[in-house]
């Protein structure tokens, strides 16, 4: 039996206390979202407002902005108007979207992945291997929202739809196969982001080689540091967490506070994965401008052997970037001297070169490894 209404210009507790703690959630991560935004265009060049993650990252913060105007409709709807009926189809459009802003995110840490282990880089039988279960395994995620929005939609339609609706929400599986399926996505996505982390680290402590060019290898490795934990890890732990939830005995959780845990889960997952690219971007946008007040925005290196730098190149270089400079020329120059019994011969030595292109994509922050060939003059 229904409630009666409540006395003109009042409303019940229970009504009030559940959509005020939306509003706090909803609100509190749209104003972040507005203002990640902001900075995603203020930090990003020409160039890089074409790549696919930043225009992902953009829709995703546009529609994760739309759900925070929504929702906050909504619970200022029920406080304000106790009496105006809400349609389940509004709810239903309000969840179908959230889990349609959880796949964005996990496909923008798809595109990331594909960035670190490009198709050339591996070769297309291992790239082939590398994608397909992250892609099977989305496929499964739009799938499963499509059958079980379909089932919600006709028992809205049905009669006495709102028992029914709720009846559905609470036990078919799709749920808990959308936020288990999530949790392993993720999981995929992180092992091998941290793992490539891990080797690229070990493989710069042990080649015993300084790198230079913009930008340190610390700091890069404070960009993926950063990358990983924001995009990767967080929302990994949150979907675990997320699961937990779902999992637990029918009634001892109350839809309330499930709802309430996937849209903090959701806003989370959003805002780590553009707060990755908009630390990524201002980082750049800060070294644009240190070198551009320096003089220019790039050096060179060169030397009596193929490797001097010019003066007025050197001019533009920091006191920390030519001490570097000067350590990887001696490296060449004593590996010169050693070799020098190796007169009219091409040798070749391995040296950590770094990716020109903007730190947007992980690949672009991370080194790669190139030949450094030095041919030895004869006497």
């Amino acid at each position: 039996m229904a409630a009666p209404p409540p006395p003109t210009g009042l409303n019940y507790i229970a009504v009030i206390e559940p959509s005020l703690q939306d509003v706090f959630i909803a609100h509190s991560f749209m104003v972040l979202e507005v203002i990640l935004l902001g900075c995603l265009f203020y930090f990003s060049r020409q160039t890089t407002r074409k790549k696919v993650v930043f225009q992902m990252n953009v829709f995703t913060l546009v529609l994760s902005i739309i759900v925070g105007i929504l929702l906050d409709y909504r619970a200022v709807t029920s406080i304000l108007s106790p009496l105006h009926n809400i349609p389940l189809s509004f709810d239903l459009a309000i969840g179908v979207l959230g889990v349609i802003q959880y796949i964005l995110v996990d496909t923008t840490l798809f595109v990331r992945l594909v960035s670190v282990y490009p198709r050339k880089y591996l070769g297309t039988t291992k790239f082939l291997l590398l994608i397909t279960f992250p892609i099977l395994i989305k496929l499964l995620r739009v799938i499963n929202v499509i059958i079980f929005t379909t089932i919600l939609s006709r028992a809205i339609s049905s009669p006495n739809g709102a028992v029914k609706f709720e009846t559905e929400w609470a036990t078919k599986p799709y749920l808990k196969i959308e936020w288990v399926s999530a949790a392993v996505d993720n999981a995929y996505a992180s092992v091998l982001f941290l793992w490539t982390l891990w080797h690229r680290k070990k493989a710069h402590n042990t080649s015993g080689v300084t790198s230079f060019g913009r930008g340190s290898f610390s700091r890069r490795l404070a960009v993926i540091f950063w990358m990983a934990v924001s995009s990767f890890a967080l929302p990994f732990l949150f979907s675990i967490a997320q699961v937990v939830v779902v999992l637990q005995p029918t009634g001892k959780v109350t839809p309330a506070i499930i709802n309430q845990i996937v849209l903090v889960n959701t806003s989370l997952a959003v805002v780590g994965v553009v707060f990755a690219t908009v630390w990524a971007e201002s980082r750049a946008w800060m070294d644009d401008r240190t070198e551009h007040g320096l003089g220019g925005s790039s050096y060179g290196v060169s030397h009596s052997s193929g490797y001097t730098a010019s003066s007025d190149e050197k001019g533009r270089l920091s006191k920390a970037q030519r001490k570097q400079q000067d350590l990887e020329l001696q490296h060449l120059e004593r590996h010169r001297q050693n070799e020098r019994g190796l007169a009219g011969q091409t040798i070749s030595t391995t040296s950590t070169a770094y990716s020109n292109a903007h730190p947007l994509e992980l690949k672009s922050a991370m080194d790669t490894e190139s030949t450094v060939s030095i041919i030895i003059p004869k006497a």
